[in-house]
């Protein structure tokens, strides 16, 4: 595989090369068919057995058979997987990567926190903590990440807000089941998203409210980072939600991502 940026900025010591070059081929899964289509090239298939019980250690044979589009055999091989009586230790490592629930909606088409996007979560969830993954990013409100100035994306938020002339009011039924469907996926932390915009945290994040019965945007790219409104709604909002995170015994478990890619430019 070629690689024209082998690596960004600083790095440690354990890639192949920080220069471009060609690089040793990437995983990538089979098509939605199970079909692979690679004429005139070498190639080779990565195979993972899922042991459901941990108590399987012997020889067991495995047989790979590769067919045609048609059904016809092309090949096969058998192979003696050996099972150890062992198991790796508990990661150490706090491991986390963009999970955008957004995407999911949009690219299955169904409603935001429908019960066929829960689904669809839990099932990515469960794919992403296999991988390795163990805390995931959690849309308190709609993580203001790789979006143009100005721009919004599909709107994703798990704190429901209401607004009056007394002030805010909070509602973390939403979140409350997301931490739920996280432990039943084995998450061990959640990464609260993040308060400000990328690139220098200089504007608050989209969040939408109820306000007199309708539900509109309150705060988005037009809103000062700094400004008096949108501390007004942290300094409401960070109390009860600390007690929330106290409330379910996770205080431990919880991260907050303030900015992402911020600079030491940035002044407060």
């Amino acid at each position: 595989m070629p690689s024209e940026l082998a690596c960004y900025g600083d790095h440690d010591d354990d890639v192949i090369s920080d220069q471009p070059g060609l690089y040793p081929d990437p995983l990538m899964p089979l098509d939605v068919h199970g079909e692979v289509a690679l004429p005139g090239s070498w190639s080779s298939l990565w195979i993972t057995v899922e042991l459901k019980n941990q108590h399987l250690e012997g020889v067991y044979p495995i047989d790979v058979i590769l067919l045609s589009a048609d059904g016809n055999r092309m090949g096969s091989e058998r192979i003696d997987l050996q099972v150890l009586s062992g198991s790796l230790p508990k990661q150490k490592l706090i491991r986390t990567e963009w999970f955008h629930t957004d995407c999911l909606a949009n690219h299955y088409n169904v409603n935001v926190f429908s019960e066929e996007h829960w689904a669809l979560i839990e099932q990515y969830v469960q794919t992403a903590v296999k991988q390795g993954i163990n805390m995931i990013l959690t849309p308190l409100f709609t993580p203001p990440l790789d979006t143009e100035v100005g721009g919004e994306r599909t709107t994703v938020q798990l704190v429901e807000v209401e607004r009056d002339e007394n002030g805010y009011r909070f509602d973390f039924r939403l979140l409350e089941r997301w931490i739920a469907l996280g432990d039943r996926c084995g998450v061990q932390y959640f990464e609260f998203s993040h308060l400000f915009t990328q690139w220098g945290a200089q504007f608050a994040p989209k969040i939408m409210a109820t306000e007199k019965g309708q539900l509109k945007r309150i705060f988005g790219w037009e809103t000062d980072a700094t400004g008096e409104e949108y501390g007004q709604f942290l300094e409401a909002l960070l109390p009860e939600l600390d007690r929330f995170i106290k409330k379910l015994g996770i205080q431990d478990r919880v991260f907050f991502h303030v900015s992402d890619e911020c600079n030491m430019r940035v002044k407060w």
